[in-house]
């Protein structure tokens, strides 16, 4: 994603330098290596990236790693302040989502007021461009009532860039399409952030961008119903090729023949063939997608909706993470396809499981 930023001009100039900051520094080494010629700013910690940027982007891959950078003493929270924007990326549940989005917002309160006179009228003016806060509570002279109100229009347009503001945007898509530039972001919260972003930062790392209103979560249920979608499917697919194998079909031959009908799929397509020959280099972790899944299900049983499939192919993706023997967790979550073969008592199975 950070690439995409720099391919596309986003960022990386003198005047628009990335700033960046990760959990594993020798990341933050491997990109300036990778764009010697871009200006990049390696800070200490999130803190220093929040209070160096306007917008900051934020991505980590569990709750618990989103909390702890959170939360930090030096991380995302303590740098917030006035005029800062926090775009996170992250699949989380719904209410961790919302919790960062009070937090943030609570940390950037702006109070106006009005001015006495035409000089101070002027210098307030001049400070709110240059950013500061200015409060001053006092008598307006029936003089200057028209320009007090023209004023008071002029925040009205402008304030919520003096707020700090949290916009929610996980993203549909793996490690390929975060390279290239494909992901999709499932946005909701401050509009204004938004669309300050749509049609820059987020058109370089994405190929689409969708709003789902400024109330925070809504984005973060799009997102849930999207992976949960995806592991079923691939539990299922994962089923139906144990089952083609096991009856003797060439299981190379049922992914063309899948691929060619009505419920063809990139997933099955892409998937497929490396399921069958045991590869499961990871994309996205399995440990990632049970995670979703078991997100997923916690939503739908507080909605009161039936889920008996997802459920389903929850509890496989857990025990394939969980299953010390496979030790897969760390792998594509296609490897849920070695727990199926390994419940299976098939010929084929066992001969596969041998291998």
């Amino acid at each position: 994603m950070a690439g995409c930023l720099l391919s596309e001009g986003v960022a990386g100039t003198k005047e628009k330098p990335l700033v960046v900051w990760n959990r594993t520094g020798s990341k933050c080494t491997a990109l300036k290596d990778k764009f010697p010629d871009k200006v990049i700013e390696v800070k200490d910690s999130a803190k220093d990236v929040v209070e160096s940027c306007g917008v900051t982007y934020s991505m980590l891959s569990t709750p618990d790693a989103s909390r702890a950078v959170f939360d930090a003493a030096d991380g995302v929270l303590a740098g917030v302040a006035e005029g800062r924007s926090i775009v996170d990326c992250a699949t989380l549940a719904e209410a961790d989502m919302q919790r960062m989005n009070e937090a943030v917002v609570a940390k950037g309160g702006v109070s106006c007021y009005v001015f006495v006179n035409a000089f101070l009228f002027a210098s307030a003016i001049a400070a709110f461009a240059y950013g500061y806060n200015c409060v001053c509570e006092c008598i307006v002279p029936e003089s200057t009532k028209t320009h007090i109100n023209q004023f008071c229009k002029f925040i009205s347009r402008n304030v919520s860039h003096m707020n700090s503001r949290f916009l929610e945007a996980p993203v549909s898509g793996s490690k390929g399409p975060a390279a290239t530039g494909a992901l999709i972001f499932l946005c909701a919260g401050n509009k204004a952030v938004f669309d300050e972003i749509v049609d820059s930062a987020l058109a370089a790392m994405g190929k689409a961008s969708h709003y789902f209103g400024s109330e925070v979560g809504y984005g973060t249920r799009a997102k849930l119903v999207v992976n949960s979608l995806m592991g079923s499917m691939l539990a299922a697919f994962g089923e139906g090729l144990a089952l083609a194998e096991s009856v003797g079909l060439d299981g190379s031959k049922m992914v063309e023949v899948i691929g060619q009908g009505a419920i063809q799929s990139p997933v099955f397509g892409l998937k497929g063939p490396k399921m069958l020959v045991k590869d499961h280099a990871p994309n996205f972790p399995l440990k990632h997608a049970s995670k979703d899944m078991t997100l997923a299900s916690a939503m739908a049983k507080k909605a009161g909706v039936e889920f008996s499939v997802n459920n389903q192919a929850e509890s496989l993706f857990r025990k394939a993470t969980e299953d010390k023997e496979l030790n897969v967790a760390d792998e594509d979550f296609s490897a849920v396809f070695e727990l199926i073969h390994k419940e299976s008592t098939s010929e084929y199975s066992r001969k596969r499981k041998a291998e």
